[in-house]
């Protein structure tokens, strides 16, 4: 009879212990009993040893608020997963608003918000913008979080996000904070306009990043972007984003081809950068290479990499022409 009248008490419940006239939390039920912790010590009482704290009981007269519908959706032995660590629980039972979670053997209360049903269990959301990026994941897929460069292994997806295994912890990440790692990309992106400028960076090179002038080493190069290892931590950067650093050749330059090359270029010369089709200005020549602002911004490149602009070469023509007269 007793199991029945424990139903009534959910983990989190403030209840009173008519014995002592003590208040506790309700830990959770087992066997027709309901567990209390009162000052730091749990223990087990028949359902007519305690009642429900004048608190709680007016709360589970005036609760009507959103929640109450949400919870609905759940029912027992539902297999959810705890949003806040991504631990995977069976749900015990709903109650004013709230739905008790079996995580590890242990019963917790939680507001429909803070759980969501294990991939598979719900389709609802599936409208949701992050789910159709969700779906380039499958489970298995070896990828990189982008907000600590920790890698780890896809579990699976469900409502738009992306469960990740690091380190034997899984947690629940929307797609755009994670990327597959090299071992696992597709050539899908290889037609990206990125992909080609950043083949010019090889593993070892010394780069500067140009929003922070800071000095890295490229670690290598995937989708059209360049991993840049700087004081110790690997960040990806697309290839515009960095220049190579000086240090990368005292005095190959001198005699490289692409030296001559950049004579024809002088200070003002309106040019295109090949890879983005961006107009620019010459700023001046060095070692070998180029610089060009385009857009406020001045980077470096190599001869080949640019050519003058419709205009200017008509200019130069017509300076050919006259030659002669002069």
């Amino acid at each position: 009879p007793s199991t029945a009248a424990s139903k009534k008490y959910s983990a989190g419940d403030n209840v009173v212990v008519l014995s002592t006239s003590k208040s506790g939390v309700v830990t959770g039920t087992s066997r027709g009993r309901v567990g209390v912790e009162v000052d730091g010590v749990i223990s087990s009482y028949f359902p007519d040893q305690i009642r429900k704290s004048s608190s709680d009981e007016e709360e589970e007269e005036e609760e009507k608020d959103d929640s109450s519908a949400a919870w609905k959706k759940y029912a027992v032995d539902d297999e959810v997963i705890i949003i806040s660590n991504g631990k995977p629980g069976v749900v015990t039972g709903t109650s004013r608003g709230r739905v008790g979670v079996k995580v590890n053997g242990e019963i917790s209360s939680y507001f429909p918000d803070q759980i969501k049903k294990s991939s598979g269990e719900d389709d609802e959301d599936e409208d949701e913008p992050s789910t159709a990026a969700s779906k380039k994941y499958s489970a298995g897929d070896n990828v990189v979080v982008l907000s600590t460069s920790k890698s780890g292994v896809v579990t699976g997806t469900s409502r738009g996000r992306v469960g990740v295994e690091v380190d034997g912890v899984i947690s629940s990440y929307f797609p755009d904070q994670i990327k597959k790692s090299s071992g696992d990309e597709e050539d899908e992106d290889e037609d990206e306009p990125s992909t080609a400028a950043s083949k010019k960076y090889s593993a070892g090179d010394k780069v500067v990043i140009l929003s922070t002038e800071q000095t890295g080493t490229v670690t290598g190069t995937s989708r059209g972007r360049v991993g840049v290892d700087v004081e110790g931590k690997i960040s990806s950067y697309f290839p515009d984003q960095i220049e190579k650093s000086a240090d990368n050749d005292d005095e190959e330059e001198e005699d490289e081809p692409s030296t001559a090359s950049t004579k024809k270029y002088t200070k003002g010369d309106k040019v295109v950068i090949i890879s983005s089709d961006k107009s620019g200005v010459v700023t001046g020549t060095s070692r070998g290479r180029v610089g060009v602002e385009v857009d406020g911004e001045i980077s470096s490149y190599f001869p080949n990499q640019i050519k003058k602009s419709p205009l200017e070469e008509v200019g130069e023509e017509e300076e050919d022409d006259s030659s002669a007269a002069w």
